[in-house]
């Protein structure tokens, strides 16, 4: 159910209230869920229970009345927002171990993109938004707690730390009730071979195909299809630079270049 959905955009202490005060009861529950039975050892689990969690966090942002959409297909964010000043996407990450987290991976070619974008990140005791402007005003070098690790960009949790020192605003508890050692390791993949083989028994195709058919399409619009400002839109949200004052051509050609380096 969404509550207090706003057309009015609201300012990243407005945005981090809504966050932190909203009830987390579904989030959690069907984190745990997925976390428990399947787990991220896997490798075929990593991205399907990553993803889940990310849809788990657009429904949780819109039901706070945050405007947010999953978007697979972008590079370096998850999620659009559009009703938050100065905020035109998210990166959204789960970590269940302290150490680091991978911020971005250049997909086995060298990584030469060493920025941080605006991120939500969630850990077993801790839910956090990474604000870059924040984090700069209180004095603090993002690129300090940065590890180029060849084709990833790795962030150390010691910027965790010393924000902690600084009464960073963004933060707070919120306990996830996940054991390792207990999580039962099924494979995603197992499941959806199992779903795809009951959609053709006649049997029990109705309920799923109902299911199937109430998940909506990923499939990103062409970028040739898409508006002058949703294109200004995408430039902001992966961090392109040089883009104001250009014509729709030069838009396009420049988000290309941009997603083929990255």
């Amino acid at each position: 159910m969404v509550t207090n959905m706003t057309d009015s955009m609201m300012t990243r202490p407005e945005f981090w209230e809504r966050i932190k005060n909203g009830d987390k009861t579904e989030w959690k529950n069907i984190t745990e869920f997925a976390l428990n039975q399947f787990g991220t050892a896997l490798s075929c689990n990593r991205f399907a229970i990553g993803e889940v969690i990310e849809n788990a966090t657009e429904k949780y942002l819109n039901d706070v009345g945050i405007r947010a959409v999953c978007v697979p297909s972008a590079k370096r964010i998850d999620l659009t927002v559009s009703n938050v000043e100065g905020l035109t996407g998210l990166s959204s990450k789960f970590v269940s171990t302290d150490g680091h987290v991978i911020l971005h991976n250049a997909q086995r070619k060298i990584n030469t993109d060493l920025s941080i974008h605006p991120t939500l990140l969630f850990l077993m005791e801790e839910w956090w938004f990474l604000d870059p402007p924040t984090i700069a005003a209180l004095g603090i070098g993002i690129q300090d707690h940065l590890t180029n690790n060849g084709d990833s960009l790795q962030l150390k949790f010691t910027l965790l730390a010393e924000l902690k020192k600084k009464d960073y605003p963004y933060v707070t508890k919120v306990h996830l009730d996940y054991n390792k050692a207990t999580c039962a390791m099924k494979a995603t993949s197992d499941l959806t071979y199992k779903i795809l083989l009951d959609l053709m028994n006649p049997a029990k195709a109705p309920y799923l195909q109902g299911l199937l058919d109430s998940i909506p399409s990923r499939r990103p619009a062409s970028i040739e299809a898409q508006s002058m400002a949703d294109l200004a839109a995408i430039c902001r949200a992966e961090g392109i630079k040089g883009f104001s004052g250009k014509k729709k051509p030069d838009l396009i050609k420049l988000i290309t270049e941009h997603r083929a380096k990255v």
